[in-house]
Parts: C-alpha cells; sequence; structure tokens
C-alpha cells in the first residue's frame, strides 16, 4: 500500500506525490529514493515505466521510494518551466525525505529530464547520500558534486544521452557508469 499526499515547494507550489508504503505515525524509514521523471513535455510523469523500475529498484535495495509529478505535471500546481524552477520541486522532495529517514539518508535517482534537474539541484549545493542518473542529457552541465557517489546508466544507442557524454561525465565525478547494451534513451531495445 502506497501514501499518496503533497508536497510543498519554497515558491508555494503543490506537488503530487507518492511514497512507496503507508508509513505509521512518526515512523522513519533506513533510506529514501526520491525518483524524479521524465520531461513532462513529452509526456513524462511520476507513472512512467522507466521511473517504476527505478522505483523498484530502489524498493529491491532497502529504500522506500518517493515519486513525485514535477510542477504543472499531473495533480502538481504550477506551470512548467523548462527547468528553470524544477530545482526547487527536488529540493521539496527531498526535504520530504529526509523527515523520513533514518539519519536523513536519502537516494537521488532521476530519468532523463528528472536527472538533468537532479544535476541541477546538486551543482546549486543539495546533498544526497547519492546519486543515480539514467539516460541523463547531453545537455546537462558537468557535474560539480564529486563528494556524492554517483551511477550513471546509459543505453548503448542512446541518441539524447550518448554513450560518450555518460562516461565523461562519470569520469568528472569518479562515478560508476553502466552501460545497457543494445537499449535506446527509452530503454525499450
Amino acid at each position: 500500500m502506497s501514501k499518496r499526499g503533497w508536497l510543498k515547494t519554497s515558491d508555494g507550489v503543490r506537488l503530487e506525490m507518492e511514497l512507496g508504503i503507508e508509513p505509521n505515525e512518526g515512523e522513519r524509514f533506513p533510506g529514501v529514493a526520491v525518483v524524479c521523471h521524465p520531461h513532462p513535455g513529452f509526456g513524462g510523469d511520476m507513472h512512467n515505466a522507466v521511473v517504476r523500475s527505478m522505483a523498484t529498484a530502489a524498493w529491491e535495495e532497502g529504500y522506500v521510494p518517493l515519486l513525485f509529478n514535477f510542477r504543472g505535471t499531473g495533480r502538481s500546481e504550477g506551470t512548467q518551466s523548462g527547468g528553470v524552477n524544477e530545482p526547487l520541486d527536488v529540493d521539496a522532495a527531498v526535504t520530504y525525505a529526509r523527515k523520513l529517514a533514518t539519519d536523513g539518508r536519502v537516494l537521488l535517482m532521476g530519468y532523463s529530464f528528472g536527472a538533468k534537474m537532479c544535476t541541477m539541484w546538486l551543482n546549486g549545493g543539495g546533498k544526497a547520500t547519492a546519486f543515480v542518473g539514467v539516460a541523463v542529457p547531453s545537455t546537462t552541465d558537468y557535474p560539480d558534486y564529486s563528494d556524492v557517489p554517483s551511477l550513471y546508466i546509459t543505453g548503448e544507442f542512446d541518441d539524447v544521452a550518448p554513450l560518450d557524454d555518460g562516461l565523461s561525465r562519470s569520469l568528472m565525478t569518479g562515478g560508476l557508469h553502466v552501460v545497457v547494451e543494445g537499449s535506446d534513451h527509452f530503454f525499450h531495445r
């Protein structure tokens, strides 16, 4: 059973969210994984198949998944800003996750646009226990957060997040890089 509810950003926008388990009053968890979805302008939301797979993987590793819709997506309020204000959405999710996580352990995960928003938040001074970026777009600035253990997952034939970019990014951060052979940006192949 999951908990559905709302997050509130620092600029007052209410975001639709779903926590992978219904917590008891005051219950905390060993870790919470914030999972950020792909670009809403192309149909991305927290119900995306890759996002759900990431949430399942986090659960299997002992993290309670926290999914949310960026502003202007699904039932979330506000207007999509193409990445200008969405890092505030990441911040709201991580802030809530920290309250639920023992010792504040938050795994930050993002797919495509969601991964880009995660890196923007990290580059802006955000802190997470670790970061997993799946199909991080090539337009993403090189990260400035080498103190955060990072894993980059790239499809072998991804034309949005090319293989060379993923490898370069992992080298810049000291992170790991995994290539999914035969796969594209959507991991359909």
